[in-house]
């Protein structure tokens, strides 16, 4: 087996034969430290993702405020709000079906 495979993932250092071929960390805090750094990475990730869905939620807000202002486009906006929120409403429920709940 080559020397890089048998090296723990989170210090680099080699690990000790005894542990198996499937080993892959030199201890168990070891391992939980690259848990905890994974998760750190996914909720970084998150969170960016969460400031351009907000980004993009206060532009849509504006584009609905300039066309809620003219009354001829009132209906139209209001049909594709009430669409959208039905779907909305459904995928929830359906979601909430699929957990069981």
């Amino acid at each position: 087996m080559p020397d890089a495979a048998r090296r723990c993932r989170y210090c680099d250092e080699p690990l000790p034969p005894q542990f198996g071929p499937a080993a892959r960390y030199c201890c168990r805090a070891h391992r939980q430290r690259a848990y905890e750094a994974e998760r750190a990475k996914d909720v970084d990730s998150l969170r960016r993702q969460v400031v351009k869905l907000r980004r993009a939620l206060a532009i849509y807000e504006r584009i609905l405020e300039d066309i809620a202002d003219d009354p001829a486009c009132a209906p139209r906006v209001e049909d594709v709000l009430t669409r959208h929120i039905t779907a909305l409403h459904r995928a929830r429920r359906a979601a909430a079906a699929a957990r069981g709940e």
